[in-house]
């Protein structure tokens, strides 16, 4: 068959191509970087389904400190002192005391008996609460007549002043008041009763004091300190409503609380002066000064 030149060319050129291309082919399936060579040749067709995450859920460590607040330090609870109290004052029957005070019962024993039951016979009250009360008053009995053992008694404060109640051993509080009744104690009082001392002291002196005895049995006694205007001729409460015990040798004895926060005591003691004009002296021993108008002291013998 005749076969022209340039056909013989052609058929030659087009050989050497299959040849090639059947060595490429063969290497492509046959070798270990078959991938990067078709990565390479074939551009990437991915879809969105098929594009990898840029972003990465967090680790649990991660989160944790993120969102976990950190540990805040515990104090103590910080207690609140109460401001300190600077009155001068007598002492309540809540604090912590020696002697006798206000609205306290004080042991005493004996028998109270009517004399006089009331002002026009209507009977006298016996009341259930340590204070003069109506005789309807829940509690409160009238009794005409009658004595009655004592256990205790009371000062509380009647008309501005400390005034004594007994207190009876059914739980009853009575007038100690000698215009409606008697009262005998089981023993002697610490020092002679001598009502010659329920008195005020000072009036006709110059010192600017004066001090009132409000009552006195010979176990306790019942005073106030008060500053003195002479020139004016009046009182002005200093220290009031003080509750004093007596011992053995006539001194009574009591506690205040005084204007720097603490508690001091004093001691009161009675003579008979001299000077033919008075009757009783009354000196006062203080553990801490009293500020009077008149100064700070220590030491107040005053006359009635």
């Amino acid at each position: 068959m005749f076969k022209s030149k340039g056909f013989t060319i052609a058929f030659s050129v087009l050989a050497v191509l299959i040849v090639a291309l059947s060595v490429v082919l063969g290497y492509l399936v046959f070798s270990d970087n078959a991938s990067d060579v078709v990565d390479h040749l074939v551009p990437s067709q991915t879809t969105p389904s098929q594009t990898p995450e840029t972003t990465s859920e967090p680790t649990t460590e991660s989160t944790e400190a993120t969102t976990t607040p950190a540990p805040t330090e515990t104090t103590a609870t910080e207690t609140t002192e109460p401001p300190v109290d600077y009155s001068l004052r007598h002492l309540e029957a809540d604090e912590d005391h020696k002697y006798p005070v206000l609205m306290e019962d004080i042991p005493e024993k004996g028998v109270l008996t009517i004399v006089r039951p009331g002002d026009k016979e209507e009977g006298l009250v016996f009341h259930k609460l340590p204070r003069f009360d109506s005789e309807k008053a829940s509690g409160n009995l009238v009794n005409f007549s009658g004595s009655f053992d004592i256990v205790s008694k009371i000062y509380i404060i009647e008309n501005g002043r400390p005034f004594l109640m007994y207190k009876t051993d059914d739980g009853y509080y009575v007038t100690s008041s000698d215009y409606y009744i008697s009262y005998k104690a089981d023993k002697a009082p610490a020092t002679e009763k001598d009502v010659t001392k329920v008195i005020s002291y000072g009036y006709n002196e110059p010192y600017g004091i004066v001090v009132t005895v409000h009552h006195d049995d010979g176990n306790t006694m019942a005073l106030s300190f008060y500053d003195y205007d002479v020139a004016k001729s009046t009182t002005v409460p200093l220290l009031t409503d003080i509750i004093a015990e007596y011992d053995s040798d006539g001194k009574a004895h009591f506690e205040y609380h005084n204007t720097d926060g603490n508690v001091y005591e004093g001691v009161v003691s009675f003579d008979t002066p001299e000077d033919g004009y008075t009757t009783k002296q009354i000196s006062i021993m203080l553990e801490a000064p009293l500020p009077f108008a008149s100064g700070e002291t220590l030491e107040i013998t005053l006359h009635n």
